[in-house]
């Protein structure tokens, strides 16, 4: 009875992650192309560039509610959200508003470059964060984190996404400069396609970062004596939970 019931939790939790992975693609990929393709001719340029935003907002803070609890991925996301949607919002022309994200976007280029030379790289948190959402113990994973080793780690991959930043602004700036206001869509396509390469490059870090801490684990002893080394070993979920949790929390990225 208890295995049927971990079975169909395991197929429950399968399927409510392939929703929200659809429902991602949805709302960041497919709306705003809607909008954008069959908006123009009735409400302009800029308008249609600004409402093809709002439902991934709306999405994205349906989705910190449903979670249940604050951290440092959700808060910082709520304040990027914010920070994109007022961007957009003053930018008064639909060529200010692709000029404004682009700056936009070199600015959290500096602030992950930025993170990472302080020695709290962004990816720590982030990752911090998934993991105790699948039940790790929090304290001990953060002290895990700060060992020389994978701190290492975490501020390659935090410099990885620093870059793809900078990547996703010349990109833009390029389109722009040669298409004007018809690289929104292209823009996009592009941001999307990052997305999915960071989240790509977010699980790999994981695994590695597995793997790190187990070697870790093993030549070293716990600073706390209490704790065994069963403890320490952090759990890693397969499959469309990490991949979705990761697309989401890396793609939400409201320039």
């Amino acid at each position: 009875m208890g295995q049927d019931q971990e079975k169909l939790r395991k197929q429950g939790n399968y399927m409510r992650n392939n929703l929200f992975l659809l429902a991602d693609i949805i709302f960041y990929l497919v709306i705003p192309l809607v909008i954008w393709e069959f908006g123009r001719p009735m409400i302009g340029d800029y308008l249609c560039m600004v409402l093809s935003s709002i439902p991934g907002v709306i999405y994205g803070a349906f989705r910190f509610i449903y979670s249940g609890f604050l951290n440092f991925s959700s808060i910082y996301l709520i304040l990027n959200m914010i920070a994109g949607t007022l961007t957009d919002l003053f930018s008064k022309t639909a060529s200010h508003l692709l000029w404004n994200n682009i700056y936009y976007s070199i600015i959290l280029t500096i602030i992950f470059l930025g993170s990472g030379l302080i020695k709290r790289p962004l990816f720590l948190y982030f990752s911090l964060d998934l993991l105790t959402a699948q039940g790790n113990d929090r304290k001990l994973t953060k002290e895990l984190f700060f060992q020389k080793e994978i701190l290492t780690l975490l501020n390659r991959v935090t410099l990885l996404f620093g870059l793809g930043e900078l990547l996703y602004s010349l990109i833009m700036a390029k389109l722009v400069k040669l298409y004007g206001v018809e690289a929104f869509e292209t823009g996009i396509l592009v941001e999307q396609a990052l997305n999915l390469l960071f989240s790509a490059i977010s699980i790999a870090g994981f695994y590695i970062l597995y793997n790190r801490v187990d070697r870790i684990v093993t030549i070293k002893k716990p600073s706390i004596p209490t704790v065994t080394r069963k403890h320490y070993l952090i759990k890693i979920n397969k499959g469309w939970f990490l991949l979705e949790k990761s697309y989401f929390f890396f793609g939400n990225q409201n320039r």
